[in-house]
């Protein structure tokens, strides 16, 4: 069954969540031009602002979250540059826009979000050495480490599947 047949088609499917702030929630996808953009409950779709997405190993489109609590989410993901980055919509309240960590040299394959230490962290695949790493502090100062076990040895990750 089709939910919606968007001009530019489908690549990848985010996740759902209110991106926009208008409390509903939307679907969020990449297109087949690796731009992200959400459907609305009435079918339309948008285009997220400074929405692009990287690709050639997999489609950098990630995880849909509220990293910062204000009850509107966004979107996790990596851009044609390797850097992780926070797509949200302009259009939401308090205007989340897009945020650029740069670098950060991601693998262009889906990152997501977990709690590594007590708070959320964007989760995403190195693109030197395939080990997993993750941005911490996401709301200051974008600090950038490697993911370990308990025995203190880096996490390897598969840049086909990415971490969502």
């Amino acid at each position: 069954m089709a939910v919606a047949t968007p001009g530019n088609g489908v690549q990848a499917v985010s996740g759902i969540g209110d991106v926009d702030g208008d409390g509903d929630d939307e679907l969020v996808f990449a297109d087949a031009s690796q731009t992200l953009r959400y459907l609305e409950p009435d079918g339309t779709t948008v285009t997220f602002q400074d929405g692009q997405t990287g690709s050639n190993v997999g489609i950098g489109a990630g995880a849909v979250t509220d990293l910062d609590g204000d009850g509107v989410a966004s979107l996790v993901a990596v851009d044609g540059n390797n850097d992780v980055k926070i797509a949200g919509a302009s259009s939401a309240d308090g205007g989340e826009g897009s945020t650029v960590i740069t670098a950060a040299d991601a693998e262009k394959s889906p990152p997501t979000v977990a709690d590594v230490d007590g708070d959320d962290e964007i989760v995403y695949l190195g693109r030197a050495n395939g080990e997993v790493n993750y941005v911490d502090d996401v709301s200051g100062n974008n600090d950038v480490a490697y993911l370990q076990d308990d025995g203190g040895d880096r996490i390897d990750g598969s840049a086909g599947t990415g971490l969502v």
